[in-house]
């Protein structure tokens, strides 16, 4: 569970605890690596539920709703199309689902939000990061204790500027779930 200091690290990469399988190569079930696996897109609207997949701190920084630290998207495999939910509703293949997101800083502070159970967007804001010092590691956990953790330190914090369906600057592909054993 160590994290290096390079900057090419990131949720979706290095071992997952749970299940011990090399994440850079775990795309999911078969059923997961459709497009968008829920089958539920984001059809427009405000609220913690929107533009799932999309630069979050880029967006807000025009203006648009509050301003974050950190923010993205957790979803269940690496290449989700943007404004894909990560989770579907009850008739949906992939049924909803809510992680925590921890993040512990260069001062080995923690912080820890969860997702909104139908994007798999999480944010920081506020006082909820009040002192908060870069590089970060991250690591997404599920309800069983599941956890897949970022390899290498960031301080970039709009997640999903990286972890694109394709994967940018270093980054395999999107934040992903810990895998279920």
């Amino acid at each position: 569970m160590a994290s290096n200091a390079d900057a090419s690290g990131d949720a979706a990469s290095g071992t997952d605890v749970a299940s011990g399988t090399d994440a850079t190569t775990d795309t999911g079930p078969s059923i997961d690596n459709l497009p968008c696996p829920s089958g539920q897109m984001y059809k427009g609207g405000s609220g913690n539920d929107m533009d799932p997949g999309n630069a979050c701190i880029q967006c807000h920084s025009q203006g648009e709703g509050p301003s974050y630290t950190l923010a993205g998207t957790v979803f269940r495999n690496l290449i989700t199309q943007s404004d894909c939910y990560a989770s579907g509703t009850a008739g949906s293949l992939v049924p909803p689902a809510t992680y925590t997101v921890e993040i512990t800083d260069a001062n080995g502070k923690v912080f820890k939000t969860t997702t909104s159970s139908l994007s798999g967007n999480f944010h920081f804001s506020g006082k909820a990061v009040t002192g908060f010092a870069p590089p970060y590691s991250a690591r997404v956990l599920d309800a069983a204790g599941n956890v897949r953790q970022m390899v290498n330190k960031q301080t970039v914090g709009d997640c999903n500027t990286c972890h694109t369906a394709n994967g940018a600057n270093g980054a395999p592909g999107r934040i992903v779930a810990p895998a279920v054993p």
